[in-house]
């Protein structure tokens, strides 16, 4: 097998038997000299190792860089959704191939009806997954343009929390298009995300933290450290501000009334880093509240923490122990491999090895 990875944070991997062996990390393959070095890397790891690939695992995104060089290698292809990878690359750091309940938690990942995840509960083993839970889903105004400009995400957010004209009022401010980008998001006009970095970027935006961003997440990195300025025993308590309903047999959970009652707060002069280590605690709780119900609703014992917004430690270490006193037997956390998209070849392979086993009873 050869795994080509994802976009961001690239790495590539291969098979061997029984073992899987990642690249080292290439970068953004936006970029030109990034995308070099992962030929290289496709090229130079296989050879290393003795390996001459037969299929080549990929994401699902069409768009990916990596995705469309997988379709033109003419081998055989295995398509990954990406979250599903991130859940395997956690399998496979822990040695497990049964289900677990995985929280799947990053920036964005194609889903497979066509919008874009990252707010993800999934029941997952390396055969296959099931969604079971997801953050509402809001509309990305502009699409990549709201990750470079997060005030748009906070748009998004305001308007579900506090309704348009609310939302374009307090954006005015930050940019004169603020009323125009509420509107987009009013009459559903651009792709549609269920993804937590971009609700972290939204968070940050509205406390009026960083609304336009150099470098991917640094908006939701700012508010993490304001965060970890507050000891966890004295942040501040918003209990029952994330909304649970269910749609069929999938959870969705709406934290907009967390965000109505940060931005009051935050009006009624409360400092910036008490807000966001009162986030950080609100979602990082009913989050794992609601895992560990899902777990026990689908006879689960482990809980298993993936996506690049773990590598947040405040929020991982607020759902880990939360979880920890809800007497989850088992919680996966990454320490080898990396939980963003890093792992994510890793998880692909293993996916793709998985379903190419020859001896199912065996292996």
């Amino acid at each position: 097998m050869l795994a080509v990875g994802a976009e961001l944070k690239s790495t590539v991997a291969v098979t061997k038997g029984r073992h899987v062996v990642a690249s080292h990390h290439i970068g953004d393959l936006e970029h030109l000299a990034t995308y070099r070095s992962f030929l290289q890397a496709v090229d130079h790891l296989p050879r290393l190792y003795g390996v001459v690939p037969e299929i080549v695992a990929h994401d699902l995104h069409p768009e990916y860089l990596s995705t469309k060089f997988a379709l033109e290698l003419g081998l055989a292809t295995i398509g990954v959704q990406h979250h599903h990878a991130h859940a395997a690359s956690c399998l496979v750091e822990h040695g497990r191939t049964g289900a677990v309940l995985a929280i799947c938690f990053d920036g964005v990942g194609y889903g497979t009806d066509g919008t874009l995840w990252g707010g993800e509960l999934l029941v997952a083993d390396l055969s296959g997954f099931r969604r079971v839970g997801h953050l509402a889903p809001v509309v990305m105004p502009g699409g990549v343009a709201a990750i470079r400009e997060p005030w748009r995400m906070a748009a998004a957010w305001l308007r579900q929390a506090l309704g348009p004209d609310a939302a374009a009022d307090r954006l005015q401010a930050v940019d004169e298009r603020a009323a125009i980008v509420v509107d987009l998001v009013e009459r559903g006009t651009g792709p549609t995300t269920t993804a937590i970095g971009r609700l972290f970027d939204a968070v940050a935006a509205a406390l009026g933290g960083r609304s336009r961003v150099t470098f991917e997440a640094q908006a939701a990195i700012e508010l993490e450290a304001a965060a970890r300025t507050v000891p966890r025993e004295a942040a501040r308590r918003y209990p029952d501000v994330v909304e649970i309903t269910r749609d069929g047999d999938v959870v969705v959970f709406d934290p907009a009334p967390l965000l109505a009652a940060l931005v009051a707060d935050h009006d009624a002069g409360v400092a910036t880093p008490v807000l966001a280590a009162a986030f950080h605690e609100a979602l990082g709780t009913s989050v794992a509240g609601l895992a560990a119900s899902l777990a026990a609703e689908h006879g689960l014992d482990a809980i298993a923490l993936t996506g690049g917004v773990f590598q947040n430690v405040r929020f991982s270490d607020v759902v880990e122990s939360s979880l920890h006193g809800l007497d989850v037997r088992d919680v996966l956390v990454h320490e080898r491999i990396p939980a963003n998209d890093g792992g994510i070849s890793i998880g692909q392979a293993a996916i793709a090895a998985w379903a190419q086993r020859p001896n199912p009873e065996r292996a």
